[in-house]
């Protein structure tokens, strides 16, 4: 599968506030922005998008090309039957974790949109949940 993927540096730049604009809640701040398309023949089923802590956390990744082969895996499955993924609980809607080597993508699904919350290292994932559990 070939992925066409939206340059996150350039999707996300950093406009200083001006008096007259509007204020922005941290929800809206975390909007999905980056889009990762699925291949030339278009037969994935689902869209992936990033957040921004998303794509700010790719971009520190060192395996980041590893990261996004495997998150356009999501593009055809986002629930492959396997060990890398878990439902997280506690959280409405549900959440998701994949497993790849030190990192954990976060996710949730919204219709036929994959809308991923954080690329993290392992050893930051039960901060990053709490933090997600207490902004929801």
């Amino acid at each position: 599968m070939v992925l066409r993927i939206s340059s996150w540096k350039t999707a996300l730049p950093y406009a200083k506030r001006s008096p007259g604009r509007k204020k922005t809640s941290r929800r809206e701040r975390s909007s999905p922005s980056t889009i990762i398309y699925p291949g030339e023949n278009d037969l994935a089923r689902f869209g992936v998008r990033l957040t921004k802590s998303a794509a700010g956390d790719l971009d520190a990744a060192q395996d980041k090309m590893q990261i996004i082969s495997d998150i356009g895996g999501l593009c055809d499955n986002p629930l492959p039957t396997g060990v890398n993924i878990k439902k997280l609980k506690a959280f409405n809607p549900p959440l998701y974790r994949l497993r790849l080597g030190n990192y954990r993508v976060l996710y949730r699904i919204e219709g036929l949109v994959v809308t991923i919350m954080r690329v993290i290292d392992r050893k930051e994932l039960e901060k990053t949940i709490k933090r997600i559990r207490k902004s929801s």
